[in-house]
């Protein structure tokens, strides 16, 4: 029998804990929430391209969730030295651009496996460390930026997006 992407059951995140806590429930959401379109398809579907030429696919994103998830929480977080599993220099689509509905279930495992090893690596990681990203620099503490006293609604949202794409707190596990 061919294989096919599990079912998946998306709980919803905390709705009260302490920033650690909160922050572990956000990042399991959505990490559920890329496999929820996957669950049920073959191999053959998820390497389906959304849109040609685009190399967009369903299994193109889970094997780029687990570059990603290396990158930030593994190597950038935890320091640790794991090479890239998809992405290169030379071939940063890679994800993308090399997916084979023969390997679908192996990227799946990946996907787990990455998944664990990241948790593991950030677990020990206190919120307010700094992450330096080879390719932007230093960027604000883990946590989301509280907002000014006596800001208005406004300019907190504004200083939150502004700091958003460097803040990995959503990925950050026990």
């Amino acid at each position: 029998m061919a294989w096919v992407a599990p079912e998946v059951v998306r709980h919803d995140e905390p709705f009260v804990g302490g920033e650690r806590e909160m922050l572990r429930g956000f990042l399991q959401y959505g990490r559920v929430s890329l496999l929820l379109p996957c669950a049920g398809l073959s191999s053959e579907q998820l390497v389906l391209r959304s849109a040609p030429p685009s190399s967009l696919s369903l299994l193109g994103l889970v094997r780029h969730a687990c570059d990603v998830e290396r990158t930030w929480l593994r190597r950038r977080m935890g320091r640790q030295a794991v090479p890239p599993l998809y992405a290169t220099p030379d071939a940063p689509d890679a994800a993308f651009d090399g997916t084979q509905a023969r390997r679908a279930e192996a990227d799946f495992a990946q996907l787990l496996a990455e998944w664990g090893a990241a948790d593991e690596a950030v677990a020990p990681i206190d919120l307010d460390a700094t992450c330096v990203s080879p390719t932007w620099g230093e960027k604000p503490e883990l946590g989301v930026p509280a907002p000014d006293p006596g800001s208005t609604p406004v300019t907190a949202v504004r200083r939150i997006s502004s700091a958003s794409a460097s803040t990995v707190a959503p990925l950050l596990t026990d």
